[in-house]
């Protein structure tokens, strides 16, 4: 049931009840005893009678059911294929990407796939499970679904068993849990004796909900969902993901046995569109680095736990059997897993970004180094005696040349327009138009062109701005890049023309349409106080700068 305004919900619900603990003087959680549950913030309870809720105007309690838009689930297309014929060598693969990457290869490779619902979703459309499903049109198969047992009225979650080449339910795909199944979540989790969590949604993008969070906010905080207690015990985030250790135990059991669970977030998957098949590997590479002590499926999920999630699965099953034959067959694998849930991997692009990432996985190994032996690592490869081009870091190097994307001409049209040509020094480097930094408070006579891109760092997504020595015509655009985004230090490594100029005098004043650049001091360390005139409010806005110069 959809619930509308002032309208009355009527559903059966399981137990669902949902506390914050918060411990007293901030200890680690594991270190809070009963007593201490005093100081409980409830958050929502859901008991586990019929229960009628009013809702007010533009109340959510989780219990709406979404219509995610997808095409349409009854056109049950079955696929009449040959699949073994798109076998792939491991060593064919970048050809056979290139070659379907012209004339909507792809597109048309994925449009030949089985989709929408082709066996019986019984438990799915019940009337007491629709407050369960987060989106109309997805449910899972009665075949394959993941069946809660033990001591609950109900059950059904909407999540699906997924096989491999080699094993059955090697995973399970999942919905992002909704705040009406946060105890049929964690059921899951334990019944399954799961040690993995794989995310790949943010909680909220483009202002809709997408998952309900299912685990504490803080470290110095417990979510007590019915007799589960979730504890996280660390958190790190990353440029493209963060990771939890979070521990889960049955708060009423006798001899309160715990597990813990790794909890993997991928938090760059664009609204419309797919990640970088390089970030999506890095991910990929960390989630199965982790050792855990349970042996249970790998959960996996994003909002409706087909598309995304069903991309990721897809990886891992396809990586691990190429590495044991020799080849790949993207399509058969993605038929087997629609046969156990509709309409995983649900766009050509995630198609697609599944080869690219396969691509990358063979082909360039794992270059992590724990930092503890980096020096050592490095000073055994010099004791290699080796041709020059047979160091690892000129294989290395060579490696990355022949993995270089080729660009359409349609990935520069800023850089690339009229105006903005004769901004590049080189006419074969230009400024990607999804990778390059924007001037917002550029001149009347400036446009918001600079070639320059913006690079990742290892915990901050915009961490670099990469650009060329400014050119005569471009140093307006350089300090007008540096103040709009804020950078704080400059490091220049090459030596200006004397045109470009860069580096001041002491005390030298450098005027342009809308800045004024003054030097402050004099030293190695060159400090510069660049001041916005503004022509909206006539209010000055002042910023410093430490630009470092490479003297030699």
């Amino acid at each position: 049931m959809v619930a509308g305004q002032n309208q009355l919900i009527t559903e059966p619900l399981v137990s669902n009840k949902i506390e914050i603990v918060t411990c007293p003087d901030g200890r680690q959680n594991e270190t809070c005893n009963e007593n201490e549950y005093a100081n409980v913030n409830i958050a929502a309870t859901i008991d586990d009678e019929d229960v009628t809720f009013t809702l007010k105007d533009g109340e959510d309690l989780g219990c709406q059911v979404d219509d995610n838009g997808d095409e349409n689930v009854y056109n049950n297309v079955t696929s009449e294929h040959d699949v073994s014929k798109y076998n792939i060598l491991i060593e064919d693969l970048k050809e056979a990407i290139d070659e379907k990457q012209k004339d909507e290869g792809f597109k048309k490779e994925y449009e030949m796939l089985l989709r929408g619902l082709v066996y019986a979703h019984v438990e799915g459309s019940k009337e007491e499970n629709k407050v369960k499903n987060r989106f109309l049109s997805t449910w899972p198969y009665d075949h394959s679904r993941v069946i809660l047992r033990g001591n609950t009225k109900n059950d059904y979650i909407n999540a699906s068993y997924i096989d491999n080449f080699e094993n059955k339910k090697s995973y399970i795909a999942a919905q992002g849990p909704k705040k009406v199944t946060l105890r049929d979540f964690w059921h899951m989790i334990w019944q399954e004796n799961v040690g993995k969590i794989v995310m790949v949604t943010q909680l909220i993008e483009n202002q809709k909900k997408k998952c309900e969070q299912y685990w504490p906010e803080t470290v110095s905080e417990q979510l007590v969902v019915n007799n589960f207690k979730v504890t996280m015990i660390e958190e790190r985030k990353y440029t493209f993901y963060v990771y939890r250790l979070l521990t889960v135990s049955l708060k009423n059991s006798t001899n309160m046995q715990e597990r813990k669970i790794h909890h993997f977030h991928f938090i760059q998957w664009p609204d419309h569109g797919v990640p970088d098949s390089i970030k999506l590997v890095d991910f990929y590479r960390k989630v199965k680095s982790q050792t855990c002590e349970q042996n249970g499926p790998m959960v996996v999920h994003c909002s409706a736990g087909v598309g995304r999630t069903g991309t990721f699965i897809a990886i891992d099953a396809l990586y691990q059997h190429g590495q044991r034959v020799g080849y790949v067959n993207v399509m058969e694998y993605i038929e087997m897993m629609r046969k156990d849930r509709m309409n995983m991997v649900q766009t050509h692009e995630q198609y697609e970004t599944v080869f690219e990432s396969l691509l990358e996985l063979f082909t360039v190994p794992n270059t992590s180094l724990p930092k503890n032996g980096f020096c050592q690592y490095i000073s055994d490869q010099e004791k290699k005696t080796l041709p020059r081009n047979q160091k690892l870091y000129k294989v290395e190097f060579q490696r990355l040349e022949t993995l270089r994307p080729l660009y359409p001409s349609s990935a520069f049209t800023a850089a690339t327009v009229k105006e903005n040509i004769s901004k590049n020094s080189a006419k074969n480097i230009l400024a990607h138009d999804r990778y390059r930094p924007y001037l917002m408070s550029y001149g009347k006579t400036r446009s918001d062109y600079i070639n320059a891109v913006i690079i990742p760092g290892y915990a901050d997504k915009s961490k670099f701005l990469v650009t060329q020595c400014p050119l005569e015509g471009t140093i307006v655009d350089f300090w007008t890049m540096v103040y709009d985004h804020d950078s704080k230090v400059v490091v220049l490594l090459d030596q200006l023309n004397e045109n470009g100029q860069l580096w001041l005098g002491k005390h030298e004043v450098l005027e342009f349409e809308h800045f004024t650049i003054v030097q402050e001091s004099t030293s190695n360390l060159e400090q510069l106080q660049l001041t916005l005139h503004s022509k909206v409010n006539m209010m000055l806005t002042n910023k410093t700068y430490l630009l470092f110069k490479l003297l030699s």
